[in-house]
């Protein structure tokens, strides 16, 4: 029916850790993050990501991760505290095998024989090796856009495992998709929930927003978020 509302749409936000999620997700000065990989094959651009950039700039200030490699993010992801908000805008992984595992993937690179070789980003090395669990117990942010992949059989991947790797090793709060999205759904959820959050609204009503506008763009993709922490978590933004 017409009243009928998806989950979604009351701004349904999970908790998977084994403690509780943050109340207040604390952003300093300069530590807002981005990781936009610039991808070596044409067909692997993601010509939308560039305007995640300017709203992540825009809004927090934000800076680039570079080089975009596997090796550069697990060490940030290794220092407490070496940021408050990190944002990936990125394919993900094709693991057809383990889906909800897979990871996204970084650069890459061209090799000797002009093949591409995919440096990946999962669930299992953020697992082992990162550490965001800080001695004051705030506990930064992490925002993954999984965007579609150009070449097949990408386009399925998630980052639900990936969700529950970064809040077991720290993060108080992590928006992420179940499957890979396009650019326009990708761009007006984050752009609307990183609006809302700097306003001072809740996880829940930011998330809430959010998903309203991007189901304005009448795909099915708006249904891909989900969103980890505290219900009633606001972004404090320190001076």
């Amino acid at each position: 029916t017409d009243d009928s509302k998806f989950l979604a749409e009351l701004g349904l936000v999970r908790w998977i850790g084994d403690d509780f999620a943050p109340a207040t997700i604390h952003l300093r000065p300069n530590k807002a993050l981005y990781v936009v990989p610039a991808y070596p094959l044409p067909d692997m651009q993601l010509f939308g990501a560039q305007n995640e950039v300017d709203i992540l700039k825009k809004t927090f200030g934000a800076v680039a991760v570079d080089p975009a490699d596997s090796d550069t993010v697990i060490e940030i992801l290794s220092d407490p505290d070496s940021f408050d908000l990190l944002h990936f805008a990125c394919h993900g992984a094709a693991n057809q095998d383990q889906i909800w595992d897979a990871g996204v993937l970084m650069t890459g690179e061209i090799a000797s024989n002009g093949d591409y070789v995919e440096d990946p980003l999962d669930a299992e090395v953020v697992g082992l090796d990162a550490n965001m669990r800080r001695p004051d117990h705030t506990r930064p942010m992490v925002f993954l856009n999984a965007c579609q992949a150009g070449k097949a059989g990408a386009s399925l991947s998630g980052t639900g495992g990936m969700a529950r790797a970064f809040i077991m090793k720290g993060a108080g709060l992590f928006v992420g998709t179940l499957w890979s999205i396009g650019d326009d759904t990708s761009l007006t959820f984050a752009e609307v929930f990183y609006e809302e959050m700097k306003r001072g609204r809740t996880v829940t009503q930011a998330s809430q927003a959010a998903r309203a506008a991007s189901r304005e763009a009448d795909e099915p993709t708006w249904l891909a978020y989900t969103v980890y922490g505290h219900p009633y978590a606001r972004l404090q933004i320190d001076k």
